[in-house]
Order: C-alpha cells, then sequence, then structure tokens
C-alpha cells in the first residue's frame, strides 16, 4: 500500500524536478526513463521508510 502512494508521489515529485531544472516535462515524460527513475525514487523512499525509519518509531 505504501508503495503505491510513493510510486505516485515520485511521479509527481520527478516531473516537478524537470521542470525546476528547466528541461522539457513534458517530452522527459513520453521517455521510458522518466517511469524507471519515479519507480527507483519511490522503491528506495519505501526501502529506507520500511527498514531504518519504521524501527525508530517503535
Amino acid at each position: 500500500m505504501f508503495l503505491l502512494f510513493y510510486i505516485l508521489l515520485s511521479f509527481v515529485g520527478v516531473y516537478l524536478f524537470c521542470m525546476v531544472l528547466n528541461t522539457q516535462p513534458i517530452e522527459f515524460v513520453k521517455t521510458k526513463y522518466y517511469y524507471v527513475i519515479s519507480v527507483a525514487a519511490a522503491v528506495f523512499y519505501w526501502f529506507w521508510d520500511s527498514v531504518f525509519l519504521q524501527k525508530s518509531f517503535y
């Protein structure tokens, strides 16, 4: 459940990051790199949250 939420947020985050860098975000969304970077960022954050951050709360 959290992984799906992180994937959705990472799509938005990578898109906004492209806008800040003044690249063409519409063209970047059409490439496979956009999806690879978004999913990789979500999986990385999900792993970080699951392993490291959850233990600090319990």
